[in-house]
């Protein structure tokens, strides 16, 4: 699983995502994807915005019209 960032209010779909570990190490954690915090290098990282918009296309494509 993915976090887009750290929260304590983790949502399925919204800053959470199932990833394969390749997925997840080579491209979500990418320079191109991940923003590193210099103030706080743990829990103020987060994925850029485009790419949470594209985390989150993909799961409504593949999950849409699911109640969890």
């Amino acid at each position: 699983m993915h976090h887009t960032e750290y929260t304590k209010n983790d949502k399925f779909g919204i800053n959470w995502f199932p990833l394969c570990e390749k997925c997840h190490h080579e491209v979500a954690h990418s320079p191109n994807n991940w923003i590193k915090s210099r103030t706080n290098p743990v829990w103020s990282n987060r994925n850029t915005e485009e790419y949470i918009k594209r985390l989150q296309l993909g799961f409504e494509l593949l999950y849409g019209g699911i109640v969890w």
